[in-house]
């Protein structure tokens, strides 16, 4: 039996990530580096596609969406980063 590997893709750019999550991607996780956050994906070929449409300058998507997948983001970055950290 010959299983598929599900194939990762990341990004730290938190707008990059708001376009992708807002467009459906599938986020698998958050990971905090020293005060940076990394947006884990599984990628597919969707996302090669939006993300092409993000760099191109041309991406489409509704405004309420990317600015709720930009708060949620901020805040699932917000969580891994106290948690890698802890709360001061």
């Amino acid at each position: 039996m010959n299983k598929k590997r599900n194939r990762y893709w990341k990004t730290s750019d938190l707008y990059v990530a708001a376009f992708l999550f807002g467009k459906g991607a599938v986020i698998v996780g958050v990971e905090a580096i020293e005060s940076k956050a990394t947006f884990t994906f599984l990628d597919s070929f969707n996302r090669y596609n939006w993300h092409y449409d993000f760099q191109s300058g041309k991406p489409l998507i509704d405004a309420r969406i990317y600015a709720l997948a930009i708060q949620t983001l901020k805040h699932k970055a917000m969580e891994a980063l106290i948690e890698n950290h802890g709360a001061h």
